[in-house]
């Protein structure tokens, strides 16, 4: 579980550098149900 937490930090994190900072974690949260 934690190794799939670490993941999902990598994605978080590759995905707000592809949208910016103006996106915000609402908008993200479907995209972090499809990866989980």
């Amino acid at each position: 579980y934690r190794m799939q937490l670490a993941r999902v930090s990598y994605l978080m994190a590759t995905v707000e550098d592809i949208f910016g900072e103006h996106q915000s974690v609402e908008e993200l949260e479907p995209f972090v149900q499809v990866v989980e």
